[in-house]
Order: structure tokens, then sequence, then C-alpha cells
């Protein structure tokens, strides 16, 4: 345990407090797999609403939905931009496919923002993000979700750019951020953050941390990771050679040292998980990212490390299951 002393321009006083980094060995949270549906039953089981891809991007939906399936996840749904629906129509069930208007580049349109809420409602969980592109309209879409959504929601990849985006826009236009959050945050849902440590970078900088650098935050990664969380109320997940989660109070580590081209893998785990468990969503998070370690290592003893591919991990999901049952 040791003590941090955080300023900000955000603070008139240093925030003190002491924190237990917490390293995941071996299962903490047996709980959540005891818990775990055992049929993926539709709903009974979890449901998501996916909003990701787009022209050029078609790969990662589909890496994303095939982690959802062999978790166990009841109630998958897919909202993509309209023109993939041949890319996608024949994979995924009817049901679990949302077409959605999209920009003459290929990305999802504002105008789908009505039918995305009504979904969202709808679903435990929504995920937004992964390949949705940087388009200036689907980044206005994507931040509208995530100001709207009355439901819990996980925001990586490209939907971190754009909630960036938002962020600077209103620092610009001297609005209060901590509005923004406070809203959000009254909704009583989750709100998860999937980063890597250079979007963590700059979303530190829109804190007042000007001149915060990969250094300085790979030396200080406790510090940082709890500012964040604490300023924003949002959990935060980093995935850097190994895996951080940060509450307001808790930080968990969990050694991976191969997380490098597998992050639409961890977000389809993490995201199943979290819908599974909305009112234990540190646990949930911090049990995902233990069954991913597992995927990982055990693809490794029968394959060249260096060969392991997402379609490795994502088959050996159930297996990697069972082997962590054994620790309840």
């Amino acid at each position: 345990m040791f003590a941090n002393i955080i300023k900000s321009k955000y603070h008139s006083d240093p925030i003190i407090f002491e924190m237990k980094i917490t390293k995941q060995e071996k299962l903490i949270f047996k709980e959540i797999l005891w818990n775990k549906p055992v049929y993926s039953y539709k709903k009974t089981a979890g449901s998501i609403l996916v909003l990701s891809g787009s022209k050029g991007r078609e790969i990662v939906p589909i890496q994303i939905m095939e982690t959802l399936f062999r978790v166990g996840l009841g109630l998958p749904i897919l909202g993509f931009p309209e023109g993939l629906l041949r890319t996608y129509k024949e994979i995924l069930p009817t049901e679990m496919s949302l077409p959605l208007e999209e920009t003459l580049s290929g990305s999802m349109s504002l105008k789908s923002l009505s039918t995305i809420l009504k979904f969202a409602k709808e679903s435990d969980l929504t995920l937004i993000g992964p390949g949705m592109s940087q388009n200036a309209e689907t980044v206005q879409l994507i931040w509208e979700v995530i100001f709207k959504s009355s439901k819990n929601i996980m925001i990586t990849s490209n939907a971190i750019n754009a909630l960036l985006v938002g962020f600077e826009l209103l620092k610009k236009n001297g609005s209060s951020l901590t509005k923004f959050t406070d809203q959000r945050n009254s909704k009583k849902k989750n709100t998860v953050l999937v980063l890597t440590p250079q979007e963590l970078i700059k979303i530190l900088r829109v804190l007042e941390y000007e001149d915060i650098n990969l250094t300085m935050l790979s030396n200080n990664k406790a510090k940082y990771l709890n500012e964040v969380a604490l300023k924003l109320g949002w959990l935060i997940v980093l995935i850097d050679s190994d895996i951080y989660v940060a509450s307001k109070d808790k930080l968990i580590l969990t050694e991976v040292r191969n997380t490098s081209g597998h992050q639409n893998v961890l977000i389809g785990i993490v995201s199943a998980f979290l819908s599974q468990n909305e009112k234990k969503p540190l646990e949930a998070i911090t049990t995902a990212i233990y069954i991913f370690k597992i995927s990982i290592n055990q693809v490794k003893i029968s394959t060249n490390p260096q060969q392991i591919s997402n379609t490795g991990i994502i088959k050996n999901i159930p297996a990697a299951l069972k082997e962590a049952e054994k620790e309840i």
C-alpha cells in the first residue's frame, strides 16, 4: 500500500489517498463464475448491443460476435452500417442483425441515433466503438449515444476518439466536463472506458495534465489510472502488455504479457461478463480478463507463441472457462 498525492487544475487542494494494487494471479472473484448462466438462452444470459464496423473494417465485428458466442452470451445484436448487410447476412441470424443508416463513406450515420437508443434501452449493455471509423458524422453519433443512453455502456477504440473530441469541445467552449460526467453518472449505470496507454494520456491531458508523457505514465500508472477513475466516476480498463482495472478506490493488475493484436477478443469477453453482472462490474471485468489470460496461455502451449491468432484464442474460450472453474 502506498500514498499518492494528486494535483491538477481541477482540484484546489491535493487529494491524498492510499491505494493497494491487487495482482490477480488466481481467480479472485469466484462468485462471478459460480453464478454464470449455464444456458445461453437469450436475455437470461445477458444481452448486448454491439455498435461496430465500417467500410474496410468488416472483420472487427465478426471477431467480437464470435467471442460473445463462445463466452455464452444470450443475445448479442450487431449494429452496423447497412452497406455491410451482404457481408454479415450469412453469418448472423436475422434477429442478431441491425443494419443502420450510413454515411457516404460507409460508416454509421447520425440518422440512426433513434434506432440505436431504442435497441440500447432493451439491452443490458451497449458496446460502442470497435472499427466505427473517425468520420465526423459518426463521431457526433457516438457522442450522442454516450450522452443520451440510459443504460450500461462500454466505450472503446474509435468511440474513445469521439469522446475526446467531445471533451475538447467542452473545454474550448468553457463548459463543465464535470457537469457532463455527473449527468451520465446520475443514471446509476455502469460506464467503462477501455483504453490504450496513448488514449489514457490524451484523456489525462484533457484533465489538465498537459505535460504527461508515456514515460511518466509508465512510472506512475496507479496514480494516473486512479485519478481518471476518480474524476470521471467511471471504470477504467488499461490494455498494455498487462491489463489494469481501476475504480475510484481499487486497482487490479493481471499480468498477461501478450495483448497485442488481441484487443477485440478481450473486449468481447469483458463485455459479455459485464452484461451478465451489472451490479458487480469491477469483479466481472477482472474475471473476464483472467479468462482471456488463460485462453492465451493455453493456446501458447499448443502453438508457436509468435503465431497466436484471434481465432485460436476465441475457439479456446470454452476450455479456458472450464479451467477457471476448477478454482471455484
